[in-house]
């Protein structure tokens, strides 16, 4: 009998050590999170220093390229060169629908 409840009493810690193990503040599911979390944003990181590499090069293309500038200028912007016209295509709809 004494074998029993000492065996059950021992049965009853591990399990309430496995149990604080696994659910509480430090165990496997906060560490599993926590290490979810770290990969999220490692793989922002990521992305914002391909986007600030990607910005650096167009610093770059801008300062030195005019070529590029005056791309730019005519595509965003809209510019002309002096004596330059523009003409605008408009596209008319059918009234009539097939």
């Amino acid at each position: 009998m004494k074998n029993t409840r000492h065996n059950l009493l021992v049965l009853f810690f591990i399990t309430a050590f496995m149990v604080l193990f696994i659910f509480n503040d430090l165990g496997l599911i906060k560490l599993y999170q926590l290490n979810h979390k770290k990969n999220f944003i490692r793989n922002e990181i990521d992305k914002l220093i391909a986007q600030e590499i990607h910005l650096i090069d167009e610093i770059d293309e801008l300062s030195n390229n005019d070529e590029y500038l005056k791309n730019i200028a005519r595509n965003k912007f809209h510019l002309v060169r002096p004596g330059e016209k523009i003409y605008k295509v408009i596209e008319r709809k059918n009234i009539h629908s097939e």
